[in-house]
């Protein structure tokens, strides 16, 4: 979720938070904590559908066809 200037990681799994690091440019940390949905968050989504309980290494990952997503979750 982006907050101001910063940024708070939820990302889950620690392959996918090393992916996000290379790829941005900058230390994306593996955080398990729940986003409450609140603010404007920026998803990251493999456009794969994996086989259930599959979780991928970073080497899998990089291959894998990827986009990145806004979400913008105002109050009503």
């Amino acid at each position: 979720m982006v907050c101001g200037n910063a940024y708070v990681s939820h990302i889950g799994h620690q392959a996918t938070a090393d992916l996000l690091s290379e790829l941005l440019g900058e230390e994306i940390p593996m955080s398990r904590e729940q986003w409450d949905g609140s603010g404007i968050g920026i998803a990251f989504q493999l456009m794969e559908r994996l086989p259930e309980g599959k979780v991928l290494s970073y080497e899998e990952m990089i291959n894998l066809p990827f986009i990145f997503r806004q979400i913008d979750i105002s109050p009503l």
